[in-house]
């Protein structure tokens, strides 16, 4: 793999060695920095699952190995800092007791916190319910959902296709060419006074209560009904009761995701959806 920079010239060149008949050949990852002219700067080694470090070139001895424990300077009195010839580019973090080995970066990608589905587009993937309902591990309801989502999609494709609607156009963005590498990007738009417009419709449609040129997402019966089951309903059974403040159920039992993030008093769900297998409201 390569990283150019394509203004300074500068490069850097990545390669995944093959795992061997050793496990301490695993993973591993080794490197180097050039500049403009070809010269080697700095040396890069780690694994792909615990660490990346550098070491600018022609310092230390050997081979910089992946699983190398970085210099430090000051004693036991004092805080250690690593020495200025070396840096540590990455080092994994312990992953919490997810599914599926999920970082809790990648937990909170879906996260919609209370208050906070008031400021999205509807179109925002974190109202898709399908998404929520595998959160939740209702598998079976989250396939069901996604099919017909996925069903939905292919018929507004075929009338794209015939004429029947307009062709699809991007709300937020506008394809380019970087100036750099002359390869296509998409960049956000921007209001007449600069701002990137989302935000600035964000804000809008946040006072209005009303997104310009959004096309809110149409629904088959069944998935409009299953979303109402995911996302709570305007009416609650009985036993069920509203939250003064925010009028919506109020869950008294963490999600699983709170608790593999290590915070049992902070759940990551909103708190109008039902997370346990067994929600309890107050």
């Amino acid at each position: 793999m390569e990283i150019k920079n394509h203004r300074s010239g500068e490069t850097c060149t990545l390669s995944f060695k093959p795992r061997g008949w050793r496990a301490k050949d695993s993973f591993e990852i080794k490197g180097v920095v050039k500049d403009a002219k070809g010269a080697v700067k700095w040396d890069i080694a780690g694994r792909w699952n615990s660490q990346l470090v550098a070491r600018k070139a022609g310092v230390g001895h050997g081979t910089l190995e992946p699983d190398a424990n970085l210099p430090t300077t000051g004693g036991a009195a004092s805080t250690p800092h690593i020495l200025p010839e070396y840096i540590l580019l990455w080092k994994n973090t312990v992953k919490p007791p997810a599914p599926f080995n999920l970082t809790p970066f990648a937990i909170t990608l879906n996260d919609l916190p209370p208050g906070l589905s008031d400021w999205v587009a509807p179109t925002d993937c974190r109202m898709r319910p399908d998404q929520r309902a595998f959160e939740l591990a209702k598998y079976e309801l989250a396939n069901t959902l996604k099919q017909d989502q996925e069903t939905k999609q292919r018929e507004i494709r075929k009338l794209r296709e015939t004429g029947q609607m307009p062709p699809h156009a991007p709300r937020w963005f506008n394809s380019s060419v970087d100036k750099d590498t002359g390869e296509r990007v998409w960049e956000p738009k921007r209001t007449a006074a600069g701002e990137i417009e989302y935000w600035a419709e964000r804000v809008r449609a946040h006072e209005a209560g009303q997104w310009t040129n959004v096309v809110r997402p149409t629904r088959s019966p069944r998935l409009a009904e299953e979303r109402r089951l995911i996302f709570g309903a305007p009416s609650l059974p009985a036993g069920r009761h509203l939250h003064p403040r925010r009028h919506r159920q109020v869950r008294t039992e963490p999600c699983f995701l709170s608790l593999s993030l290590s915070r049992p008093a902070l759940c990551t769900c909103p708190p109008h959806i039902p997370c346990s297998a067994r929600p309890l409201f107050v």
